[in-house]
């Protein structure tokens, strides 16, 4: 139903890069992106200590064994300092003391690894990758190594960023058009009630009209009647959609009451598929339309007055008519404030997917027609928007 609008409004903005414009949870969040660089080292300690193991002439598991146990170390250390530097990106930036505090920690870092690494690499061998022989080039793999670190936090860093911003930006769209949303229902909810004082006022006069002509017995009978159709209007006063088959029944209960007052001057015949009785449609969606068809039709003619009421479905859209045999539509291009309000909800709820048509009958009296989707929750259709219309007489 449209009632269950997400409470969106109260919600906090999402966490950086935690999720994607469409919702989903982004490559780089926070557990992924440690899942994924452990993965990488991982594969890279493998992939050197096997082209170690191969260009060595290397035999066996015991060889394989003796070339891998440094190398996973080596990077082991490498996967810890990968992820503190990525937190020395990410948490000193901005001002110019920061990227100065930052660059003297990276300072720092290097040459701690500088002076660590040879140690977890080969324990017994250390002093020849510290200061020896093999230092230079053991060192300057470091610094290569660092830099590629380095470069991969700053690119990371940059992704989420730009992954922030577009969730942020798809948050405030969504805001909007929840917000959009919440005013459309709010006008829809208005137009709503602008129906019941007007149907109460027309239904008392009705009443008023019967006690003056002294038909108390039918006054009587036309309360209780009201009473039924109250009873439920309140019903479905929160639901903005009810079935065909309710909706439906509120007419015809009105109907009862009007033909107290009317007597056999009104007759109601119903042209509907019972296959359309389950379909949702508008509350209050015809008994406007059956009350402007009653009010012109009987004014304009002192014979009786028909008004059949059709439903069937034509597709994927429901077609419901109202059709009497009155004076019709004096002006084809204008419509009393009941059929303007019907038009302003169908455009609210549905924006292109709904249509109210006027026109007159080519056997004569008026005839208005509406299509709906047809659809099982009618919140799927909904969509903000509003058209102007201005009230006219019929």
């Amino acid at each position: 139903m449209l009632d269950a609008t997400p409470d969106i409004a109260r919600r906090s903005p999402p966490d950086e890069a935690a999720v994607t414009p469409s919702g989903e949870a982004s490559l780089f969040s926070p557990g992924t992106a440690f899942a994924a660089v452990f993965v990488i080292w991982m594969a890279v300690s493998l992939i050197a200590g096997v082209t170690a193991f191969l260009a060595m002439g290397g035999r066996g598991f015991g060889d394989l064994s003796y070339v891998m146990q440094p190398m996973l170390r080596y990077y082991g250390v490498w996967f810890v300092c990968s992820l503190l530097i990525y937190q020395v990106v990410l948490r000193f930036r901005g001002s110019a003391k920061k990227w100065a505090a930052g660059f003297g920690i990276h300072l720092l870092l290097l040459s701690g690894l500088t002076l660590t690494l040879p140690f977890v690499v080969s324990p017994n061998n250390w002093p020849d990758m510290l200061h020896g022989q093999r230092a230079p080039g053991f060192h300057s793999l470091s610094v290569i190594v660092y830099s590629y670190c380095l470069v991969g936090a700053f690119v990371l860093r940059r992704y989420r960023v730009a992954e922030r911003l577009k969730g942020q930006a798809a948050y405030s769209e969504l805001q909007a058009v929840v917000l959009e949303n919440q005013l459309n229902l709010a006008r829809i909810d208005a137009l709503k009630m602008q129906i019941n004082p007007h149907f109460l006022f027309n239904a008392f006069n009705s009443i008023a009209a019967l006690i003056e002509a002294r038909r108390n017995d039918d006054a009587y009978e036309a309360l209780g009647l009201l009473g039924d159709l109250l009873r439920t209007a309140m019903t479905h006063a929160s639901d903005r959609f009810v079935s065909l088959d309710d909706e439906l029944t509120f007419v015809r209960r009105y109907i009862a009451v009007e033909r107290l007052r009317f007597g056999d001057r009104l007759e109601l015949v119903e042209n509907v598929a019972e296959s359309s009785l389950l379909a949702e449609v508008p509350a209050l969606l015809l008994q406007p339309i059956v009350e402007n068809a009653i009010k012109h039709a009987l004014a304009r003619r002192t014979e009786a007055v028909r008004i059949e009421v059709s439903a069937r479905s034509d597709g994927n859209r429901l077609v419901l008519s109202v059709l009497d045999n009155g004076p019709g539509f004096a002006d084809t291009g204008s419509a009393g404030i009941g059929l303007v309000n019907v038009e302003r909800r169908l455009r609210l709820l549905f924006q292109d997917n709904a249509e109210l048509r006027c026109e007159n009958d080519p056997s004569g009296g008026a005839h208005v027609s509406i299509l709906l989707p047809l659809a099982s929750d009618a919140a799927e259709n909904a969509a903000p928007g509003i058209i102007p219309a201005t009230d006219g007489p019929r």
